[in-house]
């Protein structure tokens, strides 16, 4: 079975980029179950219901959130309807939506490679006809969050995990947080509990993708879907005045150098081992003129 974690789309740029390549991508490496993080979607900040309900279109399973969830007022009524939709689990139990769902896959009918990791991973019991039950989990980490603050990541996990794997031998973890050490804390704290942990958060791949040595796939950040010749996928001038001025000046969407990023993780769905880890970038295809010239990008005029 193989998983496909798109990074945190962000703005139009992204989602385009999902438009663009995830199709092709889904036949070439013969994906059977993707995760998306939308947090950045509308805007670069947060998601509407319309870009949710696009994504979910174009092939995405399932949509992870972070800090920004409920930056669109409309997401507050529809992810209460919307079963591919989680926001941080480790939050307020009134805010609307899920943290956590379980998902039914399909692998495919060849039997996966043999596995690599340890036994100490957990299983993934099958439902029959060869369907195999994927838990998914969204957190939210502590450090660096000014506007939101969730609860403990960790004994949140502590106190849940064992329901949510009983289920689903095959579990992934979306840790939405800012710093290395505490997404390194919860890989250790995590390895041999779960299948996969990806980070995001910080809009940047980071070269330390790995299988734990009890068996868990870990990276510090799958990256952003976007632009990667910005600034977290957002035009790097008003980001540079915010750091001269201190003035909150509003973000503008860029076009240049478009990427589809994350990770691709292969996993023997009879044990719930990864057998396979690796990130992915992939070019997206520049837009069509129309989106050119309704896009197009102030920096180039500013030169």
């Amino acid at each position: 079975m193989r998983v496909l974690y798109i990074a945190e789309i962000v703005g139009k740029p992204g989602v385009y980029c999902v438009k663009s390549v995830l199709s092709r991508l889904r036949k070439e490496q013969q994906i059977d179950f993707v995760i998306a993080n939308g947090d950045g979607a509308t805007g670069g900040f947060g998601i509407g219901k319309n870009h949710s309900i696009y994504l979910r279109k174009l092939g995405v399973d399932v949509i992870t959130g972070g800090d920004q969830t409920f930056y669109k007022k409309d997401i507050a009524e529809h992810i209460e309807k919307a079963y591919y939709m989680l926001r941080p689990a480790n939050m307020p139990p009134e805010m609307p939506g899920r943290g956590w769902r379980h998902y039914t896959v399909t692998p495919p009918a060849d039997p996966a490679p043999p596995p690599v990791a340890d036994s100490s991973a957990p299983g993934a019991p099958a439902t029959g006809s060869g369907e195999v039950k994927i838990a998914v989990i969204s957190l939210l980490g502590q450090s660096g969050f000014d506007r939101i603050h969730g609860g403990n990541p960790f004994t949140y996990l502590g106190n849940v995990l064992e329901r949510i794997a009983k289920d689903a031998g095959v579990v992934i973890v979306d840790f939405h947080a800012t710093t290395t050490a505490e997404k390194y804390t919860m890989f250790h704290y995590l390895d041999g509990k779960v299948t996969a942990v990806v980070g995001s958060g910080q809009r940047v791949q980071t070269a330390d993708a790995q299988v734990m040595p009890s068996g868990t796939a870990v990276i510090c950040d799958a990256g952003r879907t976007g632009s990667t010749d910005s600034v977290n996928g957002l035009l790097p001038e008003p980001e540079i005045k915010k750091y001269l001025t201190g003035i909150p000046i509003r973000s503008e969407e860029t076009w240049d150098r478009l990427e589809l990023q994350g990770v691709v993780i292969d996993i023997d769905p009879a044990a719930g081992y990864v057998t396979g880890f690796h990130p992915v970038r992939e070019t997206c295809p520049p837009p069509p003129p129309d989106e050119q010239a309704n896009h197009s990008n102030k920096r180039r005029g500013k030169r």
